[in-house]
């Protein structure tokens, strides 16, 4: 709204000791280079020997959506909890939705595949400064995924490899749940849009070559 945006935003600073900190924070940024509002904020020292906890407390961290009235939903990446937390623009908690999940292990190929992506990712992106070893969570998350369409919060499960959706209202009220039926095979990596114009998704790790998908709502 009003040309706002939401980011998240790391940076790795000296701490006076000689040592590096890492602070990273989920912002809504209006005008300028500093955020008017910061929803989540993190703080942790700088192991260049440690790229999985570098990356699980930041980019792999989480996963936020914003409408187009300002309101921002939040999810933590873990494989403890399911939370959704949902902020007005003010930085406000309006919401919380929260459900029961089940901690469900990963295969191995599951590892090896998330861990051969995940550094082939970093490697072109052209990562300096750390060991590029990634070493993956043997459980699945329990959210994946935030959308919003501006009326309804769209949460895909973590726990499974097709892609499903809870739907809830702004209140927390679980509408419907949403299956893509017959996915690819590459259905784990698949990214999502969805807004009030529909759904769109692609994968980010593509089997052959890269497709964009419409999908509808029966």
């Amino acid at each position: 709204d009003d040309s706002a945006y939401v980011a998240q935003r790391l940076e790795v600073l000296p701490d006076g000791n000689g040592d590096l900190t890492v602070q990273t924070f989920v912002g809504r940024y209006e005008l300028g280079e500093e955020p008017a509002v910061k929803y989540w904020e993190y703080e942790f020292p700088f192991d260049p020997n440690d790229l999985t906890e570098l990356l699980r407390n930041t980019m792999m961290g989480h996963t936020f959506a914003a409408d187009r009235q300002g309101n921002m939903f939040m999810a933590e990446l873990t494989s403890e909890e399911y939370l959704v937390q949902g902020f007005r623009p003010t930085g406000e908690l309006f919401i919380e939705i929260t459900a029961d999940a089940e901690q469900v292990q990963k295969t191995p190929e599951e590892m090896e595949e998330e861990e051969v992506y995940v550094e082939s990712y970093l490697e072109s992106m052209g990562a300096s400064g750390v060991v590029i070893d990634y070493h993956p969570d043997p459980l699945r998350n329990t959210i994946s995924e935030v959308e919003t369409d501006g009326e309804r919060v769209w949460v895909r499960r973590g726990t499974v490899l097709e892609p499903v959706f809870d739907v809830y209202d702004y209140s927390g009220e679980l509408l419907f749940i949403a299956e893509v039926p017959d996915a690819d095979t590459d259905a784990p990596f698949w990214d999502f849009n969805i807004d009030e114009q529909g759904v769109t998704a692609f994968s980010m790790n593509p089997e052959l070559f890269q497709q964009v998908y419409v999908l509808e709502l029966p």
